[in-house]
Parts: structure tokens; sequence; C-alpha cells
């Protein structure tokens, strides 16, 4: 309608200035719809959780890991990655017993040497066989799981040396008490 005005009002009764006119017009259209398009792109280019993200670079020391948040961790963990990974990391899950691909366990060299941040990018985006769970554990639970994954790596690897002293001696009396209560039961 607005390009059937500009055509008449243009200079009227010379058909040469009505084709200018008209590509006038068509170019009008054409600029309209890119700049629509690229506000659109803009507007809708970005999800909304990717606004609510933690700033992390995900490969920058941190100190997350010490402030107990691990159990949150533990329990996120147990409900989305179990199912694969298993309860200790080693990638033998239940739907791995049923024929899917296993993941690679936890405890190898590779992943012990991996950045926390490694486990937080698999974990958004997925990677291999495993799809992507940005959208089913929020950003701060995805951090707190790779906490529990350390945690698990940690476990398995550990020694009595990497024990504080005065847990150590916790569990150098624990251990004497279970064998003591066992020496005792196999006598009876």
């Amino acid at each position: 309608m607005g390009c059937s005005k500009l055509r008449t009002e243009l200079v009227p009764g010379i058909p040469a200035a009505r084709g200018n006119a008209r590509s006038a017009c068509s170019l009008v259209r054409v600029v309209t719809v890119a700049c629509m398009g690229a506000v659109a792109m803009l507007l809708l280019g970005c999800r909304m959780d990717m606004h609510i993200q933690p700033k992390y670079l995900p490969y920058e020391p941190t100190d997350f890991f010490g402030d107990g948040r691990s159990e949150r961790g533990r329990e996120r963990y147990n409900i989305y990655c179990t199912p694969c990974h298993d309860y200790s990391g080693t990638g033998r899950g239940m739907i791995v017993q049923r024929g899917f691909p296993q993941p690679p366990s936890y405890h190898i060299q590779r992943l012990r040497d991996a950045p926390a941040g490694h486990f937080f990018e698999v974990m958004t985006n997925g990677f291999g066989a495993m799809y992507s769970y940005a959208a089913r554990v929020e950003p701060a639970d995805r951090w707190r799981i790779a906490a529990y994954i350390r945690v698990l790596q940690l476990s398995r690897n550990a020694t009595i040396q990497d024990v504080p002293e005065a847990d150590r001696q916790k569990l150098t009396q624990q251990s004497a008490g279970q064998a003591s209560g066992q020496s005792m039961g196999q006598s009876q």
C-alpha cells in the first residue's frame, strides 16, 4: 500500500519514473526485511538460560571444592549420572549393562588430569554419545557435580598420607576397633 502511493506521487504520468519507484520500493522492502531479520536473530539468538550462567572461565583454578557443596553434587550425580557412570564413576551403570555404549571411567589418567571445567563443559554441551544436560541441570548444580566427580577421583586414588593427621588417627582407631570386633566374632 505504501509503495503504490510512492509510485503515483513521485512523478505522475511518466512511465520511466514508475519503474524507478518500483525498484526503490523493492529496495525499501529488502532493507526492512533484512533489518527485521537481524533484530530477530539478536533477540532470539540467546536462550534465557544463557543469561543466568555463572561467569566462570572453565579452565581457571577455583576454590569451589573446599566449601562443602559436594553433598548436593553427590545427590545430583546420583540422579543424573549413575545410570551410565555408576555410583563409583567406573562407567558401568545400568544403561551400559543393558547394551548402551560404555562411557570412560572417571579414574583413567586422562580424566584425572582434566580440569573441572571439562566436566562442566561436557555436561553443558554433551560429548560422544552423551547428550547435553544444560536443560536438565542448573549451572550451579553442574559445577557441584564436577566437584563430586573430583571427590570420586580423589577417593579412588587416595592413600593414608592424603588424610589429615587428626582424621588419620580416627581412622586408625576405627580400623583397630573393627579388627578386634572381627577377631572376637571369629573366636566365638
